[in-house]
């Protein structure tokens, strides 16, 4: 379960500091429970970015929920397309949902797992700015 919580958090800050920011869309109550997977695996994943731990295929979506969510992978890619090419083939693999579980701040986390151990996927909401990303990374490490 630690080495879950650290991957949470890396793909958290490696998002929110390779992002400017993005709107805080999303209901003010704690969020009662994860997409589901199938609705993640509707949706696909959209774009992918490059940040300081390698590619994250993500998309932005309310699923089925009234709360904004970033989905997002970590794959091992050279490019975006092909980033957001394995996410999608990654997603296909999700059988477990662990979740919401309040992180650091306000950020509300599921985890979604499969029976290969390095395939991760994470939900997030309220979609993270990078000032919050910052200050969940240093009550992280205090």
């Amino acid at each position: 379960m630690k080495n879950i919580k650290y991957s949470c958090l890396s793909l958290l800050i490696t998002f929110a500091l390779s992002q400017a920011s993005f709107a805080q869309t999303t209901s003010l109550d704690n969020p009662k429970e994860c997409p589901t997977i199938n609705a993640v695996k509707a949706a696909g994943l959209t774009d992918a970015t490059n940040g300081m731990l390698g590619w994250i295929a993500y998309t932005l979506n309310r699923y089925d929920s009234t709360d904004t969510w970033f989905f997002g992978v970590p794959v091992a890619a050279k490019d975006k397309d092909e980033a957001i090419k394995k996410g999608n083939e990654n997603i296909n693999q999700f059988t477990e949902i662990e979740g919401p579980i309040k992180s650091p701040g306000d950020t509300w986390v599921c985890v979604y797992t499969s029976s290969n151990p390095y395939i991760l996927g994470l939900a997030l909401t309220p979609v993270p700015s990078m000032n919050a990303a910052i200050a969940n990374f240093v009550k992280f490490r205090k």
